[in-house]
């Protein structure tokens, strides 16, 4: 699939910097440790029904799921403003393939170690609380879709803005 090998050339970056690869897991892991000892602090002190571990799941799942989606950061929608900016937008009009799927996958290729860490960090909030039955797994699945869908539809929006107000930002 063309998609896929957009995706892996721009991914080959990060083999060239491999010390990025590692200060992209760390940030991770002390952004995780710094969270957990904020919440045992405060589960501590409020007596909640709620346990360390249900939280760290939850953060580990919402944080994962905001990365992969780009709802936080925007990263499609960057990429698109950033040809924009450049005047190279152009280049992806005159190529053969879809303009929106050739770009997400272009700027999912550059931003790859994020989406790795983010989708082991899902692995590791299902993993440390499990679904509790199958309707629950399968609603996380159907709500990660549309999340999914709206995170890029969201990134779009913010692109084509970009045509109009060129000097924005996310």
């Amino acid at each position: 699939m063309v998609y896929f090998e957009i995706i892996k050339f721009h991914f080959l970056r990060f083999l060239t910097y491999p010390l990025e690869i590692l200060t992209s897991v760390l940030k991770r892991v002390v952004d995780t440790l710094f969270f957990i000892i904020l919440w045992s602090i405060v589960i501590k002190s409020i007596n909640s029904p709620i346990t360390l571990t249900e939280i760290i799941s939850y953060f580990l799942i919402a944080a994962g799921i905001e990365e992969i989606v780009g709802a936080h950061w925007g990263f499609l929608g960057q990429y698109i403003g950033w040809r924009i900016k450049l005047g190279k937008f152009s280049n992806h009009l005159i190529k053969p393939l879809a303009i929106i799927p050739s770009m997400y996958a272009t700027a999912a290729g550059r931003n790859g170690m994020r989406i790795i860490v983010a989708i082991l960090s899902i692995i590791a909030g299902i993993s440390i609380s499990l679904p509790t039955n199958l309707f629950s797994f399968i609603l996380f699945l159907l709500f990660f879709t549309i999340a999914f869908f709206l995170g890029i539809f969201f990134n779009v929006i913010l692109g084509t803005m970009y045509f109009h107000i060129i000097e924005g930002k996310v």
